[in-house]
């Protein structure tokens, strides 16, 4: 069985646990904001929610940035 769904907007890294002025560790709210936008669109695509081993394929798709060479540029854009 496999669930395919789309993540809109650019991919995040999950950003590492944070300690508080009280000494308490916690997760950055824009990391948990992103983990639950990729579970609602997990769910809306008809994932359910399971307690086995999970293989995950993540395909990411980045701009090639304004400061590579042309040829560079290139490379990129044909996967070189």
């Amino acid at each position: 069985m496999s669930t395919i769904f789309f993540v809109p907007g650019e991919p995040k890294p999950l950003a590492r646990a944070r300690k508080g002025k009280n000494g308490s560790v916690y997760t950055p709210q824009a990391s948990k904001d992103y983990q639950k936008e990729i579970a609602v669109q997990f769910l809306a695509a008809g994932g359910k929610t399971f307690f086995d081993e999970a293989g995950v394929r993540i395909t990411a798709n980045y701009p090639v940035p304004q400061s590579y060479s042309k040829k560079k540029r290139q490379e990129a854009l044909t996967g070189i």
